[in-house]
């Protein structure tokens, strides 16, 4: 809708028909010498671009003709020519007023640059023309299959890509040179769920591995201000705030290809287990860089837009904390080699410190030699043994308490609290894709060596009481077989299409072999519960961890039991069920038996129940709906105090009003009016609901 108090005089619409196969970057990319040489020169405006022979201008209409529906409604239509499938259309829109003066959206500080629309058919089926690794050439993989998980579409130049990917050694940026790798060189446009995020930004991630191996690569995207993308995680809920980053996992690392497992199965404990973890999601990648979406020929099933599957990792920055309702604090990203606090740091926190002397505090003071009180007042112990547990659970041990390489894989938020003006450090993970077996070092970081590696007695006693409750709760058959197997439910189909496209490509359309989902989910299962032998798998320094130690002798919960046993733990009590026959939910009693304390009597301090429901083979989702929309409530409006006795479950109020939600009164559309009472001036304080469920 157009409007001005002057009056409208025109509208134009100016569009621009990108083909696919011949896309238009609004910047060029330096060439890799040039990004290595001097990475903060800024990039050229690309010609083309904004190129009036590539742009096409015509009239928008408001008169009811032309394919406007109704005159005068200052709604303006264009009608523009049917395009052919895969096409990216930008356009802008110009408005001019009866005295002259006219404005065009979007505006010219608009990183977006144009509004955008793409003309697409829809998935095709991806058929193995001439090879598959199911051994029935021509295996056609359904598109619902290849639908069945985000479908993430890159339009770029082929030749940028190129270089980006660099399989061309020339085109590899070396990994000490930090500047040059971090630069965004390239530009595509990204679409998913019927949005288009045009002048996109990309490179790839990793230090160690960026360039490994001949077939997928890590990429990082950045959407521009304003149009951040919404994505949804793996069960199609969207995200509560929207990316600014999106980073990808090629899913490979120490030991092979992981298939992104360990990633989302580490995310997946982290959150069951409270850490503040990056959310993770499988998706569908494409990439439209030639015009041919499904080449035929002897190679065309790896050449076409179908690029297979990908790991999508959510991104450290205010998002990642307003998302999770934790308090506003410092948030770094730590990265090897680098000591500027500034230089990693991906939010900046209104009152917290600005310099980040928080960051240097604990990169510089966090040894063995800190007194408790110290100790206590910089780190959120309990924090960190959740997060540490899972460490040692699954063996994501890249980290090591140095300043060096292994300054990495993790981030530092420092949580505001009132004993010091830096905050309590919690650590927080990342890149966790080398774990469940194949490893890197030892897992030590600057927290475990001030207080567990030295065995201090108190820390030691405490992280062993978290480690127990996950083994107890969570490092279980019944617990962890199922969140495996879940995953290759949902995924072991298009997996196998992803193994067609990368399975015997040319070295163009890069090559790699994966093993099949169900072998990874079995390698993983036989780590957590029989052990075995994995690449890096004596790497850890503690015999036990290791593979030649209980660890693969026995399994990682061999190694928990281990990790957690303590003499003076108390014998764990028998549970025993008295209550009513069929388990009625007002009925349930339980009844422990006696304590016994190999310290001696008299020990006795505290004992926590949980109580679940427990169905075999069953996981209880998420989002479960414990009490309905608008159900039915007791209630009771009579304006008396009753105290707290109604908080009761054998409570009776059988004499309370019953009615359906919303409750209220004096609004329209309440299920049930209550009453206020027989003065207007002097309504009742207080209204008491209660409700079975």
């Amino acid at each position: 809708r157009i409007t001005d108090v002057q009056g409208v005089a025109g509208v134009q619409l100016r569009y621009q028909i990108v083909l696919p196969g011949r896309y238009i970057s609004s910047e060029l990319a330096h060439p890799t010498t040039q990004v290595i040489a001097n990475p903060s020169i800024p990039r050229r405006i690309n010609p083309a671009f904004e190129a009036e022979t590539n742009w096409v201008t015509v009239a928008m209409l408001d008169n009811g003709t032309g394919g406007d529906a109704i005159a005068g409604d200052s709604i303006y239509t264009a009608v523009i020519a049917g395009q052919t499938n895969r096409t990216l259309i930008r356009y802008r829109i110009l408005a001019t007023d009866s005295e002259g003066t006219s404005v065009q959206v979007p505006y010219s500080d608009d990183p977006s640059l144009n509004f955008a629309a793409y003309v697409y058919n829809g998935v095709p089926d991806y058929v193995a023309i001439n090879r598959s690794v199911t051994r029935t050439n021509g295996y056609v993989h359904p598109k619902e299959v290849l639908t069945s998980v985000p479908v993430y579409s890159l339009l770029t130049d082929a030749t940028d890509l190129a270089r980006c990917m660099a399989y061309d050694g020339g085109d590899q940026i070396p990994s000490d040179n930090f500047e040059s790798r971090e630069a965004f060189n390239w530009n595509g446009t990204f679409v998913y769920n019927g949005e288009v995020y045009d002048h996109i930004h990309y490179r790839l991630r990793q230090r160690n591995d960026r360039y490994g191996g001949a077939g997928k690569r890590s990429f990082r995207f950045r959407f521009n201000r304003g149009n951040y993308a919404q994505f949804h995680d793996f069960d199609g809920r969207p995200y509560s705030e929207k990316w600014r980053t999106l980073n990808t996992h090629k899913m490979s690392a120490r030991g092979g290809p992981n298939l992104g497992l360990h990633e989302m199965a580490n995310s997946e404990l982290w959150r069951i287990f409270g850490v503040p973890s990056p959310s993770t999601h499988w998706f569908h990648f494409r990439v439209v860089d030639a015009p041919v979406e499904a080449p035929t020929g002897v190679n065309g099933q790896h050449l076409g837009d179908f690029f297979g599957m990908m790991l999508a990792l959510e991104d450290y920055d205010s998002r990642f904390l307003s998302s999770r309702s934790m308090p506003e604090g410092n948030l770094y990203k730590l990265n090897s080699y680098i000591l500027n606090g500034k230089e990693v740091q991906r939010y900046q926190a209104p009152g917290s410190v600005s310099d980040g002397s928080d960051f240097y505090n604990i990169l510089w003071n966090l040894r063995p030699e800190r007194t408790d009180l110290w100790l206590n007042t910089h780190v959120d112990w309990p924090a960190y043994y959740r997060y540490h547990t899972v460490v040692d659970a699954v063996r994501h041990y890249d980290v090591a308490p140095n300043t060096g390489e292994h300054l990495k894989n993790r981030s530092w938020y420092f949580r505001p609290d009132p004993a010091t003006p830096l905050g309590k450090l919690m650590t927080l993970p990342w890149d966790s894709d080398t774990s469940w077996g194949p490893n890197w070092n030892g897992g030590e970081d600057f927290s475990k060596a001030a207080v567990l590696t030295p065995n201090k007695a108190a820390y030691v006693r405490e992280y062993k009481n978290v480690v127990r409750e996950f083994r107890d709760l969570i490092w279980q058959r019944d617990q962890i077989e199922p969140l495996l197997d879940r995953f290759q439910v949902r995924m072991a189909a298009f997996q196998l299409a992803d193994r067609d496209r990368w399975t015997g490509a040319p070295p163009a359309a890069g090559s790699q072999a994966d093993q099949p989902f169900a072998e990874k989910v079995a390698d993983m299962k036989k780590f957590a519960f029989i052990g075995g032998s994995w690449d890096g798998g004596n790497d850890p320094s503690e015999a036990q961890s290791a593979d030649s130690g209980l660890s693969g002798q026995q399994g990682r919960d061999a190694y928990l039991d281990w990790l957690q046993s303590d003499i003076a733990i108390p014998e764990t009590p028998v549970i025993t069920y008295t209550g009513l026959p069929g388990f009625p939910a007002n009925g349930l009693v339980f009844e422990s038996s006696e304590f016994k304390d190999p310290q001696g009597a008299g020990t006795f301090q505290a004992m926590e129940w949980r109580i679940a429901e427990y169905l075999p083979n069953v996981i209880q989702p998420d989002n479960e709906t414990l009490i309905g929309e608008k159900s039915t409530w007791k209630y009771h409006d009579l304006g008396v105090d009753l105290g707290t006795s109604w908080r009761a479950a054998a409570y009776d109020d059988t004499d309370w009003g019953m009615g359906r939600g919303e409750f209220g009164y004096g609004e329209a559309g309440l299920g049930t009016t209550n009453s206020f009472g027989p003065n207007p001036a002097n309504r009742h304080l207080t209204y008491y609901f209660r409700k079975k469920f």
